[in-house]
């Protein structure tokens, strides 16, 4: 048991210096690989087979969610790695063992009648920032794009019709999404009190949402905060809304309405 724990011991140290393993990370592995050392008793790590492997897989499988099982099954699978480079061991049977498969949640949606209460309700607010949000709330439900893609939005980036944008993606990759006639309606309202957000009047901002804020462009924390807060006026859970539940409402509502899939998954960059 002393001999498997001055193991351990070494693996964390080779984590810390070499890996820069955090301080939680470390607390995090030393636990999940004191719990195995517990599980084998005084049985030396060499000696660990098949056999023991399979029971401990079942041990954790009984006692812990898919996830931790996993986190805790990946973390041994590294440790005996270690012992193996090191040479400390002649095999590791933890190697092509697989994680156990999460169960993908399907994102949740709202209802087109919640969808619309969230609308009218946010039509409501006559103001500039009122304004501003609902513009962003219409260009989110009329495309699908992300929440990163929403408030990063440069004037550059529609035409000169508003009839369409063409939006930076993931991996730097480019992809034009159609607007709806209600939304570009509110982005040529909108653009008529955008400049009250610029409060140096002596700068020029690209970004279509413009702030203060060291990013120069609305936040998407503070469009989070402000949809939030429409909601908590309505019956609609807030917790249960969120700009990624707003895309992908938008994505699940036209594909009720029998749209294809593929143009669907090319607005919202996928």
């Amino acid at each position: 048991m002393k001999k498997n724990t001055l193991l351990v011991d070494e693996y964390l140290e080779f984590l810390i210096v070499q890996k820069n393993l955090s301080k939680n990370s470390c607390s995090s592995y030393r636990n999940d690989l004191k719990q195995f050392l517990n599980f084998i008793g005084d049985k030396k790590i060499f000696y660990i087979d098949d056999v023991i492997v399979k029971k401990y897989i079942l041990f954790l499988s009984n006692r812990y969610s898919v996830s931790s099982h996993a986190r805790k099954l990946s973390v041994i699978k590294q440790f005996f790695n270690f012992l193996l480079n090191e040479r400390k061991i002649n095999e590791n049977h933890f190697l092509n063992l697989n994680s156990p498969k999460s169960e993908k949640k399907l994102p949740s949606v709202l209802s087109e009648t919640e969808i619309n209460m969230i609308f009218d309700e946010a039509y409501k607010d006559k103001s500039i920032k009122g304004v501003r949000f609902i513009t962003m709330m219409e260009i989110m439900y009329a495309t699908g794009i992300r929440v990163s893609e929403l408030v990063s939005l440069k004037i550059a980036s529609f035409k000169e019709d508003f009839s369409s944008l063409l939006i930076l993606g993931k991996g730097q990759k480019e992809r034009y999404v159609p607007l709806t006639e209600t939304a570009k309606v509110a982005i040529i309202e909108y653009l008529k009190v955008r400049e009250s957000f610029i409060k140096n009047e002596s700068k020029k901002s690209i970004f279509l949402f413009p702030t203060n804020s060291k990013d120069f462009h609305i936040t998407r924390i503070r469009f989070f905060q402000i949809l939030k807060n429409v909601c908590m006026k309505l019956t609609i859970d807030p917790h249960r809304v969120s700009p990624h539940v707003i895309r992908h409402s938008f994505a699940t509502h036209l594909l009720d309405r029998g749209v294809d899939l593929r143009p669907i998954q090319t607005s919202l960059g996928h």
